[in-house]
């Protein structure tokens, strides 16, 4: 994919980041404090993955507000739920793909501690999932592309907690998840 992750990180605030592959699906997961903008980070992201000159079918896409449980889920569980395709075509759940990742247990617990204390008054999530065409590494295939997203707002003063900027107000954070599945057309 060729578009920008989700806003522009604020310089010198920590990020999180987490990834693995488990046979031809690649997963990875960011949390990070965005740089407060007018314009929807989660627009962005729509605009530009519908825009590929390589896409073989159209973008699937949903919006939500609201944060909890199911959403949480749906987060963490997206490598089991896409699963991994193999050689012979069939396709497998990777049900420990986080915890067969470096640092994967950690990197949840941090995310669902910034959710609990972070302060969060809003919350506005996004699903992607679209297919397109790909040559990397000389081989032909498809990129079978799926992306959860989230952007955790602030209001009010800048007493909560949560990071701060320049200006004295909180600053969005997000987090998302991606899963890439390869679909070798040559071998």
């Amino acid at each position: 994919l060729r578009c920008a992750p989700l806003g522009r990180v604020v310089r010198g605030a920590a990020v999180l980041r987490l990834a693995g592959r488990c046979a031809d699906t690649e997963f990875s997961a960011t949390c990070r404090p965005l740089e407060g903008s007018a314009l929807d980070p989660l627009e962005e992201f729509e605009k530009c993955v519908a825009g590929g000159y390589a896409r073989v079918s159209r973008v699937d896409a949903w919006r939500r507000e609201g944060f909890g449980r199911a959403e949480l889920s749906a987060l963490v569980g997206l490598p089991a739920e896409v699963g991994a395709i193999e050689r012979n075509g069939s396709a497998r759940p990777m049900h420990g793909a986080w915890a067969s990742s470096h640092g994967g247990g950690s990197f949840w617990a941090a995310v669902l501690a910034a959710a609990r204390s972070a302060g969060w008054t809003s919350a506005l999530g996004g699903q992607w999932h679209w297919t397109e065409r790909s040559c990397i590494g000389g081989k032909a295939q498809l990129l079978i592309c799926r992306r959860i997203a989230w952007v955790f707002s602030m209001e009010g003063p800048a007493g909560r907690t949560g990071p701060v900027s320049d200006q004295g107000n909180l600053i969005p954070w997000s987090v998302s998840t991606d899963v890439f599945q390869h679909l070798y057309l040559t071998r």
